[in-house]
């Protein structure tokens, strides 16, 4: 979704929320690995200059002989996350190229 912002307070909340929505589990390899996947697109425009700013923040996943160990639902996550960081990558270079994935 994309919101307009008039403060940096408002976009400290804005932050804060998303933060709150971050889903995270214990793992092999961290206490607190990220399971979930946000981007933020930031668009800077000052004058008659303009840029973007992109901020992730991406699930992780344990090599495969770290999650060798790991029950069958957090095998099966793993290789979820796997399949959609790619479509992200896809996604990123489609918005940095300035076309549709």
């Amino acid at each position: 979704a994309e919101v307009p912002m008039e403060s940096a307070d408002q976009l400290s909340r804005l932050m804060r929320s998303a933060h709150a929505r971050r889903h995270t589990e214990v793992t092999g390899a961290n206490d607190t690995s990220s399971r979930s996947h946000a981007v933020f697109m930031f668009k800077l425009q000052t004058g008659g200059r303009s840029g973007r700013l992109m901020l992730c923040d991406l699930a992780g996943t344990e090599r495969s002989k770290d999650s060798m160990y790991h029950n069958k639902e957090r095998q099966q996550e793993g290789a979820q996350i796997n399949a959609s960081l790619h479509v992200l990558k896809e996604c990123m270079r489609a918005v940095c190229d300035n076309r549709r994935p």
